[in-house]
């Protein structure tokens, strides 16, 4: 959900009751705002697995208001939490699985058959 500054609230919600397939998903600090969102509704309705470090913690929205100059200024307008509440901004959403990178690995560039959070990954979805 949207929670505006005046206290309003806008409720985003799915026409589909139940992911039908085994999910995991994987994230650290680097995932942040529209994959939090998803994450956090993964996580707050049992519908999939979460494996690796806490997100980032980017859950706000920024409107940008055009000046009469012609430039522009960027303010936060709301604040986005999870299903069941909780808010995301400044403090992420913590995987069911903790696991870290292997050494060596970047978040950009995996090793798929080293990384030990793909690895988790493969073992989680195996077992569902």
């Amino acid at each position: 959900e949207t929670i505006y500054r005046d206290g309003s609230k806008k409720v985003y919600m799915s026409d589909k009751n139940k992911i039908e397939i085994p999910l995991v998903i994987l994230i650290n600090e680097a995932s942040a705002s529209a994959s939090e969102i998803l994450a956090g509704a993964v996580k707050d309705l049992s519908q999939g697995t979460l494996v690796g470090k806490r997100t980032f913690g980017k859950g706000i929205v920024q409107s940008i208001i055009p000046l009469e100059n012609g430039g522009a200024i960027s303010i936060t307008t709301a604040k986005y939490h999870t299903s069941s509440g909780n808010e995301i901004h400044g403090k992420g959403i913590m995987p069911d699985i903790e696991v870290g990178l292997s050494e060596g690995s970047s978040s950009v560039l995996l090793d798929l058959g080293k990384d030990e959070q793909v690895k988790t990954a493969i073992k989680v979805i195996n077992q569902q």
